[in-house]
């Protein structure tokens, strides 16, 4: 059984959906499978950072197969280990389902910055009033991903993060600051959460992100200047089509889908012979997107990741 789990928890082997649907097969097949793989993970997370992407994705998996009811109970051994990472990712686990407002408030009291974040970002598109309130209340986090996590999760129920920070956080400093993450999704959010904004500070900001080091943060910088009507999209749409690393072009492709401009499709076909297949399969995707739905008709979505 082992051997099985360490497979079914390799991310590199499984999708996280066909994971979680080949895991509750064995669930019902033996009763213990539920039971060995959290020894398992608990075996695994003791043996440092390495075993991490394992772990991760058992987490997800035993999040994806345990009743609701009893995830707090199954993951309690987890919470209790004393590693930030291990418990921030449960966090975000029990957040995602729904726990209620006292646990949450419990969990803002940890003095852990990664489990507040954690818990923050498990609470995007929760729309109950009552999560609002610890979104506005996090905004005020000492942590710069807590309160970036709560700008962001504040956007996406439409309300503008940024300015509910208040004159005295509302600065370049602050977003200096959180721009200086090591987080790279953290500064991709905040750089989406930022988008139509006409601050000055804020279209410095946006010039500056162009050039970040993690695809998403510098599509969506493009992108953000593009809403702004700004031209300096242009050298950094250049800058990313361009790029050696194809992850830069596929973000590229990505700004071309969603702008208005009229010869985006033209500017995507030379991509589809690209020596990476990746960056193909967007330019086609992209193409296809624009000959169903036109560019200027849709709403862009977040920014692809690198992965993607």
């Amino acid at each position: 059984m082992a051997v099985a789990i360490s497979k079914i928890c390799d991310p590199h082997l499984y999708r996280l959906n066909d994971a979680i649907q080949t895991a509750k097969s064995v669930n019902l097949a033996s009763p213990d499978f539920e039971l060995d793989l959290g020894r398992f993970l608990q075996a695994r997370g003791a043996s440092g950072p390495a075993a991490w992407p394992t772990v991760s994705r058992g987490l997800d998996i035993l999040a994806g197969i345990v009743d609701e009811s009893r995830l707090i109970a199954v993951l309690r051994p987890f919470l209790g280990s004393g590693d930030p990472q291990l418990i921030a990712k449960c966090v975000l686990l029990l957040g995602r389902k729904g726990c209620g407002v006292a646990w949450i408030n419990g969990i803002m009291d940890e003095t852990d910055g990664g489990i507040r974040a954690s818990l923050i970002e498990a609470l995007w598109k929760r729309k109950e009033p009552e999560v609002e309130l610890v979104l506005r209340s996090a905004l005020k986090d000492s942590h710069p991903r807590v309160a970036a996590n709560a700008v962001y999760g504040l956007y996406l129920l439409g309300i503008d993060g940024y300015v509910a920070l208040g004159s005295e956080s509302r600065s370049t400093t602050w977003v200096n600051k959180v721009m200086n993450e090591t987080d790279d999704r953290t500064r991709a959010n905040l750089i989406e959460s930022l988008w139509k904004r006409k601050d000055p500070e804020i279209e410095l900001v946006l010039r500056s992100a162009v050039k970040d080091p993690y695809p998403r943060v510098a599509a969506n910088a493009v992108h953000g200047l593009r809403l702004l009507g700004i031209d300096a999209w242009k050298d950094g749409l250049e800058w990313l089509v361009g790029n050696q690393d194809a992850a830069f072009r596929r973000s590229g492709i990505w700004v071309l889908k969603w702008s208005s401009a009229p010869d985006s499709s033209a500017r995507i076909k030379p991509l589809i012979r690209d020596a990476d297949p990746g960056v193909r399969r967007a330019a086609f995707d992209a193409i296809r997107h624009l000959r169903e739905h036109g560019s200027h008709k849709t709403r862009a979505k977040a920014a692809p990741s690198a992965a993607t």
